[in-house]
């Protein structure tokens, strides 16, 4: 066997085992991103298109309309889980309408042996141009890192693959492969080469970005509340930019009476308190505010640039909230109230030492009687401050 045939053979070998490997990573581990269940869809239709144009019969009606069909699945199945990675969508008319115009005209021609070569054309520039369109809206949308700018110029290589193609039916004439007098079209192996190459680049880009997508997810995990959906204690301390210059303002709040919640209601009751509360606080806290969940029942928000009277008002705000609403998992008579400590930097203030000033004031509240506000002035016990209680 000639190393051409190698080649010839190589590429739809490679796409099955990249397929079957994308396979058991999806079943086999629950981390991986819905997305990638795209990806070995795509491999075994490829695998299948181009193995369908080597087996069967060269201008057969089986060999031209199943390759067809299965590689612009392939393609398709392709662009939607690159697009699904990043958040956007196929619209299923427009995908529908772009894949059943070329087999329709496939279909017209693929009972003609003579139009091999328009068949091989238009089944190239359709993929072509479906990876064309898939890399120029992931260029538009703005990535952010290394491996996502890698993806989208392997893609473009691709389409420019497939264009080669489609500018030269000639070359991948395989006719030869069927007839022991046929002579070997002269860019066969070239044709082949690039194209195995360029499978290959994809599936390592691809794996790559699958395998960034799971480290990212296992460091945010580690920096999130899993209930809450909030920063933990580990993520407010990292993203907590106490280093830059202007005014912070730290809320502390604790749900008052939460162990009498766990023990009427039940454990679970009270994980769904916790969960809706961390939802009311990603709802009104937007960047470059921070809000966290650091044990418990207790939260932290982080303001940034807001001034003391600012703080005030947005705990105040919060505390109402917080009493009015009517959560799902208490009987409708529960009232959940909150209590609130609130401390502005001073200075360079590291994080702990302005946590723990809120901490003290969110103390003083819960002594004054729960549900109110205190706020943390000087290094006195905020008991013995003002009365600075705005509610309550």
């Amino acid at each position: 066997m000639t190393a051409t045939l190698i080649l010839t053979f190589l590429n739809p070998v490679l796409a099955l085992l990249v397929g079957l490997g994308l396979f058991l990573l999806r079943q086999t581990n629950a981390a991986v991103r819905p997305y990638v269940r795209w990806f070995p869809k795509s491999a075994f239709a490829f695998a299948g298109g181009i193995s369908a144009q080597l087996i069967l019969p060269y201008g057969s009606f089986a060999a031209s309309f199943l390759s067809a069909v299965l590689i612009l699945c392939s393609v398709i199945f392709l662009c939607i889980g690159v697009l699904e990675r990043f958040g956007k969508s196929v619209d299923p008319a427009f995908g529908g309408a772009v894949v059943a115009a070329p087999l329709v005209t496939i279909l017209y021609f693929a009972l003609e042996p003579a139009t091999a070569g328009l068949r091989t054309v238009i089944l190239n520039l359709t993929a072509a141009g479906m990876i064309f369109v898939t890399a120029f809206r992931l260029y538009r949308s703005g990535v952010r890192y290394l491996v996502d700018r890698i993806l989208i110029r392997v893609l473009a290589i691709n389409a420019v693959l497939f264009l080669m193609l489609a500018a030269c039916p000639d070359c991948i004439d395989r006719r030869w492969l069927g007839a022991g007098t046929a002579i070997e079209p002269p860019l066969w192996g070239l044709v082949q080469l690039a194209s195995f190459l360029g499978l290959l680049a994809l599936t390592l880009t691809v794996t790559a970005c699958i395998a960034h997508d799971f480290v990212a997810a296992a460091h945010r995990d580690g920096q999130h509340d899993p209930l809450s959906g909030l920063l933990n204690r580990r993520g407010l301390e990292t993203h907590a930019r106490l280093d830059r210059a202007g005014a912070f303002a730290l809320i502390y709040l604790d749900i008052d009476y939460f162990k009498q919640i766990n023990d009427v209601a039940g454990h679970a009751a009270g994980d769904l308190v916790l969960r809706d509360v961390g939802r009311m606080l990603d709802a009104m806290v937007d960047p470059p505010h921070l809000a966290a969940r650091i044990g418990g029942e207790e939260f932290v928000i982080l303001l940034a640039r807001a001034s003391e009277y600012e703080a005030c008002l947005f705990a105040e705000h919060l505390r109402r909230t917080i009493m009015r609403h009517r959560f799902a998992s208490l009987p409708p008579q529960h009232e959940v109230t909150a209590s609130f400590g609130v401390a502005i930097r001073r200075g360079d203030e590291s994080l702990l030492d302005l946590m723990d000033r809120a901490d003290r004031a969110l103390y003083a509240a819960k002594q004054a009687g729960r549900n109110r506000l205190r706020v943390f002035h000087t290094d006195r016990h905020p008991a013995d401050e003002a009365d600075r209680v705005l509610s309550g």
